[in-house]
Parts: structure tokens; C-alpha cells; sequence
């Protein structure tokens, strides 16, 4: 497969502008399918407040990241770049455009730009992070960090635990 010659449209916006209308007629016209790129609208479990499209709209043309996972799964920027990418090569073998679309930044600048490679964290940590924050308070959890990151406590943000 020739990458040069497959195009990727990414539709991009704040909820309400149109986005889903306008994707849904593009893809259509392309003979494509449509990628979501919102960080919620992937949740089974979440079908109010994230203006997942009408299953009317899911049936005019084929979506993906919609409601394909539940909320008791982890979830990541990381997770979607990959998912999107091997879907990206699916949609590829027959058509030579996608359209991506939705308003999580973040997952659109993953699936354009990449990611850096990030290690996998250990249950234990965050699992220690989550306890010690919710028993002694932020102020606990920033000298930790100091004693353990000196150089990220003192350029990250810290007020935000």
C-alpha cells in the first residue's frame, strides 16, 4: 500500500459546531469511514452528555471509537494513537481517503504527530499516588514528588494532583 496516495481528513472543533453532519456527508461523498476522535464518546456506558452521533447517523456510514469499549477499561492517548493507526491501514486497503472527527486535541495531535514513547506505570505507584493524596492532601503528595522528581517539581504543575 502506497501511503503517499491515501488522504486523511481531520474535522476538528468544539462540541455542537456541526462536525458529525458535515463528517457523515464527506464521508459519504468519499465512500469512506469515519474515525471518532473524542476521548468519551468511545465509552459504551456513556450515551448522554457526549454528543455521540444519533444511531440513525451511525448507520449512514461506518464509524469507529464509538462505543467500542467500556469504562472499566484504561484508556489512553496512546491506546487511541494505535487503535486509529491500525484502523487508518484498514480503511486504506479500499479507499483512498478517511475522515476523522471530534474534539479531543490531544488524540488528534497523537494521530498526526506521534507520540513519545511513554513506560507503562506501575498499578502500585498510582495506586500509592491516589492514597496518599486522598489521606494527607496535595501538600504530601508535592514533597513527594520533590524527593522523588526534583527537577519536574520544580517546572511541572503541582497544584494539580
Amino acid at each position: 500500500m502506497n501511503m503517499s496516495t491515501k488522504t486523511c481528513i481531520i474535522i476538528a472543533g468544539p462540541t455542537a459546531v456541526g462536525k458529525t453532519a458535515t463528517a457523515i456527508q464527506l464521508a459519504q461523498e468519499l465512500n469512506t469511514e469515519i474515525i471518532s476522535a473524542d476521548s468519551r464518546q468511545c465509552y459504551k456506558e456513556m450515551r448522554i452528555g457526549v454528543a455521540r452521533p444519533s444511531d440513525e447517523e451511525l448507520a449512514t456510514v461506518k464509524h469507529h471509537f464509538i462505543a467500542n469499549h467500556s469504562i472499566t477499561e484504561t484508556i489512553s492517548v496512546a491506546s487511541f494513537e494505535k487503535e486509529a493507526l491500525d484502523t487508518l491501514a484498514e480503511i486504506f486497503k479500499s479507499s483512498d481517503y478517511a475522515v476523522v472527527c471530534g474534539g479531543t486535541g490531544l488524540y488528534i495531535n497523537a494521530l498526526m504527530y506521534g507520540m513519545d514513547a511513554i513506560p507503562e506505570i506501575d498499578v502500585q505507584w498510582r495506586q500509592f499516588a491516589i492514597q496518599l493524596h486522598e489521606e494527607k492532601g496535595i501538600d504530601a503528595l508535592r514533597n513527594k514528588l520533590l524527593e522523588l522528581d526534583p527537577d519536574f517539581a520544580t517546572k511541572g504543575d503541582i497544584n494539580n494532583p
